[in-house]
């Protein structure tokens, strides 16, 4: 790997979020990330305008909100998530690691933190990247694909840890993938409109990726390059899961891909003060989803 994975140790988080209700995520993000990983820079790009609720409730906070961005893409399924990958490079080459994820995680510190854990990958791997296969099956999409292979293959993109060199050298793709997502070049792979289903950004991941000459995982799901599967300590917590019913309430399930050690470390955090303010402050999608990421919690500590 290159010279930085070995000099500047300087660590980021990153994501692209929507002028909309997504926005809400943002406090319980920030606080997290900034609880736990203190010495970790934050950059947050505002498809539009961030809005006046929002900005109060961070304005204490260690956060770079880049707004009004992306203005002039359309909005669709995909586009905020596809988003992410074609961030101005510039930003982020200063940077040992850059990880990009999505709005709504709880960040935890882990004995390794989560950039050392990544960085490991990214050595072993050979690659300058550490991502892992999607899911090869699920969600059915008839309409887009019969199966997520071949020229419709997945990488996971909401765990992605992206060093200088993966800039440097998907500097081409990431140019055309724009003109892509701005209507003005076709994507001669396919006939489906970019961005137009929930999975489009990990196809384009992975296309984005191939198109620059790098590997791509291919395996079981949720494997990096290296073979082995990511360690449940370091998705820590997806509120997302929690607005279905049938994911939340299959303790098996959780068990499987909430770690204890984040339900313990939550557990401890969800009484704090700041966290209990932010959380009264939100909209009431995200009360619910913490209202039943807190009945889950009691069940696993104390049944």
């Amino acid at each position: 790997m290159g010279k930085e994975s070995k000099g500047l140790q300087k660590h980021c988080i990153t994501t692209v979020v929507s002028g909309n209700k997504y926005q809400d995520f943002i406090p319980l993000f920030v606080y997290s990330i900034n609880r736990y990983y203190p010495e970790v820079d934050i950059h947050i790009f505002i498809k539009g305008s961030l809005n006046k609720k929002v900005k109060d409730q961070i304005k204490d906070m260690s956060c770079k909100i880049h707004d009004k961005c992306f203005e002039e893409y359309i909005d669709l399924p995909s586009m905020s998530n596809s988003l992410r990958f074609l961030v101005p490079s510039s930003i982020f080459m200063g940077y040992t690691s850059t990880y990009i994820t999505d709005i709504d995680f709880i960040f935890f510190r882990q004995e390794k933190p989560y950039y050392k854990y990544f960085m490991d990958v990214v050595l072993k791997s050979g690659q300058p990247y550490a991502a892992v296969a999607g899911a090869p099956r699920f969600p059915k999409r008839p309409h887009v694909t019969p199966s997520w292979s071949g020229k419709f293959l997945r990488t996971a993109a909401g765990s992605v840890l992206l060093t200088p060199e993966w800039f440097r050298k998907t500097k081409r793709a990431r140019n055309i993938y724009r003109e892509i997502l701005r209507g003005e070049r076709s994507e001669k792979i396919d006939n489906i409109l970019p961005a137009s289903y929930r999975e489009y950004d990990e196809v384009m991941f992975c296309r984005l990726c191939r198109e620059a000459g790098l590997k791509v995982p291919s395996g079981k799901k949720y494997t990096f390059l290296t073979g082995k599967s990511i360690n449940s300590k370091y998705r820590h917590i997806h509120l997302g899961d929690f607005k279905f019913k049938k994911r939340y309430s299959s303790m098996s399930k959780m068990k499987r891909i909430l770690h204890s050690k984040n339900v313990r470390q939550y557990d401890k955090m969800k009484e704090d003060p700041k966290w209990l303010e932010l959380v009264k402050g939100s909209c009431d999608r995200i009360k619910d989803m913490v209202a039943n990421l807190n009945k889950h919690v009691y069940k696993r500590l104390h049944k």
